[in-house]
Formats: structure tokens, C-alpha cells, sequence
């Protein structure tokens, strides 16, 4: 995002509940997997979920069994970044191993980010982002991994989408979103 007046929807209680719901379904479409099931999370020692907004993912991560103790007897640490802060829970309500840093990424992440994520999370990216963007932002994100690490990237097509029964609203919000990414050079033809 080059800035924040790019982001379509607002940044409020409303969508931090949109958010946190927009999660909901992408976990009930991944059959409850927070990550894939091909990354082994056996010896992950950093995670970073980029455009993190609630940090529901990141929080859900760090919480799951999978992260309960390390065998080294050492804490996976999660790291979540966003253009705004806005969103961001509380820190007081976080476990020490779990933080969130203001980062942009169509800049470079700071130097003591690089090569240092086992796993690094991005999703639906591609309703913020400008196609003339696309290639700095993966670099930008790449240099966060490191080598051997695990790249999670999710998105949808919205110029697919449908609604039964079709309403109004429905036709209109996917309307919208198909819109607004065609502003942005996202979409084909």
C-alpha cells in the first residue's frame, strides 16, 4: 500500500469484526488449518503474519498446541505487521512472544527482520495492492524468510464470487470489490 488512504474499507470496530469474521470463513475453507498442512511446524522459531490488521491469525497460531513448547524449552516468537496500528490488539492482552510492529511493505523490512522467519503469512493482499506493486511487495516480503522457510500466501478471486440467494447488498459489495481491484490493475482482461 503506497498509503494508507489506499486501504477501500475503514479501519474502526466495524471492520475489526469484519475482519475477525472474514478469518472465521477462510479457516472453515481451509477445514480449520491455520497453516498448511504441508509446513511442518516441528522447530519453527519465528513467525510473521504481514498485513496481520486484528491479528486474529498470528494470536490463533500462537495459541494453538502446536506451539504449546519447544523442545529447546524456548518460545516461538510471532511478529505481525501492518500499515496501521489501528487495529492491533492491546499489548497488555498479548503472551510475551507475540508482538505487532507498524511496517509498510511496499518498503523493506529492517535489517534485523531479514532471513528470519521460518513462516511467513500473507493474505488477500491483493485488495490493497497496485499490480505495478506486486513484484516489489514479494521481494520486500521474501527478505523477511528465511532460506528454507515456508511462504503462506492466500487469496480469492472476487470476480468469481456469488451469494444464493442473490440480494442487493451481496451483488453490490462483490460489485464494489471487483471494481476496486480493476482501479488497481489487479484483475485480467
Amino acid at each position: 500500500m503506497a498509503s494508507k488512504e489506499e486501504y477501500m474499507l475503514q479501519r474502526d470496530g466495524e471492520e475489526s469484526k469484519r475482519l475477525n469474521a472474514q478469518h472465521s470463513f477462510m479457516l472453515a475453507l481451509s477445514s480449520s488449518h491455520l497453516t498448511h498442512p504441508s509446513i511442518p511446524l516441528e522447530g519453527i522459531c519465528a513467525v510473521a503474519d504481514v498485513a496481520a490488521g486484528t491479528g486474529i491469525w498470528l494470536r490463533q497460531l500462537a495459541a494453538s498446541p502446536a506451539f504449546a513448547g519447544r523442545p529447546d524449552g524456548k518460545r516461538t516468537t510471532f511478529v505481525g505487521f501492518d500499515i496501521s496500528s489501528q487495529q492491533f490488539p492491546f499489548a497488555e492482552e498479548l503472551p510475551p512472544n507475540v508482538c505487532f510492529k507498524i511496517q509498510d511493505f511496499l518498503e523493506p523490512f529492517p535489517v534485523e527482520y531479514h532471513e528470519t522467519f521460518d513462516v511467513v503469512n500473507v493474505r488477500l493482499l491483493s485488495y490493497v495492492i497496485r499490480a505495478l506493486d506486486l513484484e516489489k511487495i514479494v521481494q520486500n516480503i521474501l527478505q523477511i524468510l528465511r532460506p528454507g522457510g515456508f511462504l503462506q500466501w492466500q487469496e480469492c478471486d472476487a470476480g468469481d464470487s456469488w451469494t444464493k440467494p442473490e440480494t442487493p447488498m451481496a451483488t453490490a459489495t462483490i460489485n464494489y470489490v471487483v471494481s476496486e481491484k480493476a482501479a488497481r490493475g489487479l484483475l485480467q482482461g
